[in-house]
């Protein structure tokens, strides 16, 4: 009996790597790719503005810079803090902290790249906007956020993410 099971938990195994491994399901993977937009973007901007990228066929392609519209000095720089002003669909950056990129996974699917790591995934995330915002799923890493909203436009969205 104990031989079977597993039989049966390598063969799950063997199934689910089968068709994770192809269909990109590494985290590693996944980890991989968001370092190498943060290389991209601070090779490519400049301070006040952020690195726009677009998922294209499981790749993040580098698509442009924009300039924040209403950049400010941050007070004391704090690493245990990430903030993005910006509207959706275009990607219109107001104001941001912290933040190395975006990218545009399509249809009010995006990923914000922190420019320096938290030290978990355990952080705090807050997301208000000029009227009620409304999303399906949050991602959490240590050097990225992704954020399925219901509305694919949206005129002003703040995320706020902090460890404390």
């Amino acid at each position: 009996m104990n031989s079977n099971l597993w039989i049966i938990l390598g063969i799950s195994a063997l199934a689910f790597s089968a068709y994770a491994i192809p269909h990109g399901f590494s985290l590693r993977a996944e980890e991989k790719k968001i370092e190498k937009t943060r290389k991209i973007a601070k090779k490519e901007t400049k301070p006040n503005q952020i690195a726009i990228f677009q998922q294209i066929k499981n790749k993040y392609v580098f698509q442009s810079v924009k300039n924040e519209l209403k950049p400010v000095t941050p007070p004391t720089i704090d690493n245990k803090k990430a903030k993005i002003i910006f509207s959706l669909p275009s990607l219109e950056v107001i104001n941001s902290h912290n933040i190395s990129g975006i990218i545009d996974n399509g249809s009010g699917d995006i990923t914000i790249v922190f420019d320096k790591d938290f030290s978990n995934e355990k952080y705090y995330i807050q997301i208000t906007g000029g009227k009620e915002i409304h999303y399906k799923k949050i991602i959490k890493s240590k050097n990225s956020v992704r954020i399925l909203f219901e509305e694919q436009s949206l005129e002003m969205v703040q995320v706020v993410c902090s460890e404390n």
